[in-house]
């Protein structure tokens, strides 16, 4: 893959996961990531967390996500991620 081609699917990437009808085609249900002023991790958070490629404990992925990505000491369990 080249490097054109490779940051095309970062721009085609960061569209469809800033999309709100993307969101909603993905929602299983339709209150899904509905609050998104009082959730600690919102759509676009879990997206991101999923194309991480998570090599360590779950935990410690969430950890580091949080701290690394979205700069804040604060986390989730696995459980609230779950």
């Amino acid at each position: 893959m080249t490097e054109k081609g490779f940051l095309e699917g970062m721009r085609i990437t960061q569209e469809l996961i800033h999309d709100v009808v993307f969101m909603c085609e993905c929602r299983t249900k339709p209150t899904y990531f509905t609050r998104a002023s009082n959730c600690k991790m919102d759509f676009q958070d879990l997206i991101m967390f999923h194309l991480n490629f998570i090599k360590k404990t779950l935990q410690l992925e969430l950890d580091l996500f949080f701290k690394n990505i979205k700069g804040d000491d604060k986390t989730i369990t696995k459980q609230g991620y779950s």
